[in-house]
C-alpha cells in the first residue's frame, strides 16, 4: 500500500510541475451552465457530500 501511495505522490507532484490548465469547451461549458440554474431553480435537488460518497460506495459494489 505504501508503494502505491508513493506512486500517486509521485504522479501529483508531476501534474502540478506541469503548470497546465485544463480546457473547458463550449458544450462543457453550456452544460454547467445548464446544470447551475437547475440548481439555483431547486437547491433542494442537490446532494450532500454524504449521500453523494454513498451512492458512489453503492455503484463500486
Amino acid at each position: 500500500m505504501r508503494e502505491k501511495l508513493l506512486i500517486v505522490d509521485e504522479i501529483w507532484a508531476s501534474m502540478a510541475d506541469a503548470e497546465t490548465e485544463l480546457e473547458v469547451t463550449e458544450a462543457e461549458k453550456l452544460l454547467l451552465d445548464e446544470r447551475w440554474a437547475r440548481f439555483e431553480r431547486d437547491p433542494s435537488r442537490a446532494l450532500s457530500l454524504e449521500e453523494f460518497q454513498s451512492r458512489m460506495d453503492a455503484r463500486r459494489a
